[in-house]
């Protein structure tokens, strides 16, 4: 898989390492890279592609962009789809199947009960297992001391749920040590996820980490550094 701008001379290409970092020190192509970026993710035009065997492949569906790490949810609308939609194919498993029809053959025995004391013609639909998931709130569990243990957990919940690929993370260098990042790094290549890193400037390289610099002269080159 390949990440292309057409302001980069580079291609971002995962199959040579996991983990990549755009070094942007010019401001203003600092906002494009990042603006374009966020747009995409949510399905509209920018300069960046995403390939897959030699194919664009839709950002909005393969991507997810993170920036404000203080309001990072877990439990945004997507990831809660997700997460009922996963526990309504297991409810409806042979493991579990003849517990939920007996549940919900109870439900509606329950309220075909209740509207005998109402003088009033009714109709009880039968129970439906979407709008009781729904109802009951099932919720990932979020308490971390820092966000390295949340940025993990994350990564976990989009390889195992969803067909994100490739996550994009803006200064994620100011918030991480170079110990924590290389500790995130390694765990998204075991999840299967890329990560792309974009900040305005760095000390130094993770190891197995491969880095595009656009320097303030609009120059472009990989760095070859000492690694941490």
């Amino acid at each position: 898989m390949k990440l292309i701008n057409y302001d980069l001379e580079n291609e971002i290409d995962f199959d040579i390492s996991n983990a990549w970092s755009l070094i942007c020190e010019h401001s203003a192509m600092f906002a494009s890279f990042t603006g374009d970026m966020c747009m995409q993710v949510k399905g509209q035009q920018g300069k960046w592609r995403l390939i897959s065997g030699g194919q664009d492949i839709d950002f909005a569906k393969y991507a997810v962009y993170l920036a404000d790490y203080h309001n990072m949810n877990l439990n945004d609308k997507k990831a809660t789809a997700i997460l009922q939609d996963n526990l309504k194919k297991l409810a409806f498993d042979e493991n579990h199947i003849v517990a939920t029809n007996e549940l919900l053959t109870s439900l509606t025995m329950y309220f075909n009960d209740l509207t005998l004391d109402i003088d009033y013609p009714l109709t009880v639909r039968d129970a439906d297992i979407t709008i009781l998931l729904k109802a009951i709130s099932v919720a990932f569990l979020e308490e971390y001391d820092n966000l390295f243990e949340k940025l993990c957990d994350y990564v976990s919940l989009l390889s195992r749920l969803t067909s994100i690929k490739v996550i994009v993370c803006i200064s994620l260098r100011s918030y991480l040590n170079s110990e924590q990042l290389s500790l995130l790094f390694k765990h998204c290549q075991i999840n299967g996820i890329s990560i792309l890193c974009i900040d305005s400037s760095f000390k130094t390289k993770i190891k197995d980490e491969a880095i595009i610099v656009y320097d303030e002269d609009r120059c472009e080159y990989l760095p070859v550094m000492q690694t941490d």
